[in-house]
C-alpha cells in the first residue's frame, strides 16, 4: 500500500511496514500470501513525522485487535519509529507484536547494532512480544544482500502460519511474559504429501508424515539461534491435509517440543493443500536473549 492511502475494511490485525526493511517484508507477505488481506489491514510508514503517526492512528480505528510492526531495528526509521508506534498502540489498548530485523555484526557499522539493541531493550515494556529476524544468519554468504528476498519469503510463510493459527490468541500468548515482551526465534519446514500426479489424480494416497524429521529440519533454519534449548515458552503450528490430520500424534509433538522449551502450545490446522508444514516458536526473556551465544557481546 502506498503512503497516504487508507483502507476502510475492518479486519482483526493491523500490520505496519516501517522503513525499507519493514516495507519489504510486508511486500513479501502480500506477494506470496495475498489471501492474508482478508484478515489483516496494512499501512506503510516510510518516514518519521506527525503525519505518519496520524495515518497509523487512523488504521487503529478499523476494528483492529492485534498490531504487528515489521521493521529493521538497525535503521534510522525502523529503530526509532517502531518505538513510537508501539507506544501509541499500547496507550490505545491494543496487543502489540514486533517483527524486528537485526543487523549482522560483521556486515554493519557499530551505530546500527547499538540502535537495534537499544530498540530491543525499549520494546521490553512497549510490546507484548518480539519475533527476531537476525541477518547474522545470512552474513556468511557472499553478496548476502542478494538473499534478502528469499529470507523475506521464508519469514512471510512463518508469519502467515501464525496469523492463520487455529488458536491464534494462545499462539500470541506464547510470545509474551507477564508485564513484559518475550523475544522469539522462529523456524519452519514443509514438504509435499503428494507429488504433482497426486493433484491430478486425487485417489493417489498421501505420503507418510515424518514429524520428527520435519522438526529437525526446521531447527536448522531458526531465525536467530542454532540451538533453541532453554526457551521458557514455545509453540508448534502444524498445517496438514484434512485427510491426514488424524495421523499427527500430538503427544509426540509435545514430547519433541519439551526437549527445547519449558512449556509449549500445539496448534494443528487442517488445510486443503497437499502440503504439511510445521512452524516453531521459541520464546526467551530479554535477559536470556542477550546472554545467548549468538547475541552476547555484540554491543
Amino acid at each position: 500500500m502506498e503512503y497516504g492511502k487508507e483502507i476502510c475494511v475492518a479486519r482483526p490485525n493491523l500490520i505496519a511496514g516501517i522503513g525499507t526493511a519493514g516495507g519489504r517484508l510486508l511486500d513479501a507477505l502480500w506477494r506470496y500470501h495475498p489471501g492474508m488481506k482478508k484478515i489483516a489491514d496494512s499501512v506503510t510508514i516510510s518516514h518519521k513525522s506527525p503525519e505518519s503517526e496520524e495515518l497509523f492512528k487512523k488504521h487503529l480505528k478499523n476494528g483492529v485487535k492485534n498490531v504487528f510492526l515489521f521493521a529493521g531495528l538497525g535503521g534510522e526509521i525502523g529503530g526509532t519509529v517502531t518505538l513510537d508506534l508501539a507506544k501509541i498502540a499500547k496507550d490505545a489498548g491494543f496487543h502489540r507484536y514486533v517483527v524486528g530485523i537485526i543487523p549482522a555484526t560483521r556486515r554493519t557499522d557499530r551505530d546500527s547494532i547499538n540502535l537495534a539493541f537499544k530498540a530491543l531493550n525499549e520494546l521490553k515494556t512497549r510490546a507484548n512480544g518480539v519475533i527476531i529476524v537476525d541477518n547474522e544468519k545470512l552474513s556468511h554468504l557472499p553478496y548476502f544482500e542478494n538473499y534478502y528476498d528469499q529470507y523475506n519469503e521464508y519469514v512471510a510463510s512463518i508469519l502467515k502460519d501464525i496469523f492463520e493459527a487455529q488458536s491464534i490468541d494462545d499462539v500470541l500468548k506464547s510470545l509474551s511474559f507477564e508485564g513484559e515482551a518475550g523475544y522469539a526465534a522462529v523456524a519452519r519446514s514443509s514438504e509435499l504429501t503428494k507429488g504433482l500426479l497426486g493433484y491430478i489424480i486425487p485417489i493417489i494416497p498421501h505420503h507418510e508424515i515424518d514429524i520428527r524429521t520435519m522438526l529437525r529440519v526446521a531447527l536448522e533454519k531458526l531465525t536467530v539461534f542454532d540451538d533453541p534449548i532453554g526457551s521458557v515458552k514455545g509453540a508448534a503450528l502444524i498445517n496438514v491435509p484434512e485427510e491426514r490430520v488424524d495421523t499427527i500424534d500430538q503427544a509426540l509433538v509435545e514430547d519433541l517440543m519439551q526437549r527445547y522449551t519449558t512449556r509449549s502450545t500445539i496448534d494443528i490446522r487442517k488445510t486443503r493443500r497437499n502440503i504439511v508444514s510445521i512452524t516453531v516458536i521459541f520464546t526467551y526473556s530479554f535477559e536470556e536473549f542477550k546472554a545467548h551465544k549468538q547475541i552476547g557481546g555484540r554491543v
